[in-house]
């Protein structure tokens, strides 16, 4: 919203928004200084693929697929908990 509302409404053409991400927790504060050329660049990319006429390609992993409410009857590719396979040790 902080690129997009200066570009589609007249009346903040020529204004800067800082911007607030609220989770449960805490806030995130956004500078209007972070929607740079490097930010404008990395959104007109993730347009351009989303919107082909083919589809991304699929990535599923746990962390990703936890938050999707899909089920795996539903999705084939949907990743569950993946097992640890590695345990740190210390030696002293």
């Amino acid at each position: 919203y902080m690129y997009a509302v200066p570009r589609a409404l007249g009346q903040y053409r020529d204004m800067a928004f800082d911007g607030v991400v609220t989770y449960q927790d805490y806030e995130a504060s956004i500078p209007a200084s972070a929607v740079d050329e490097q930010f404008i660049d990395r959104l007109a990319s993730l347009i351009r693929r989303i919107s082909r006429d083919q589809p991304l390609a699929k990535t599923p992993s746990a962390m990703e697929c936890g938050f999707c409410q899909i089920s795996k009857e539903e999705c084939p590719e949907r990743m569950e908990d993946e097992p640890v396979e590695w345990m740190a040790t210390t030696d002293f």
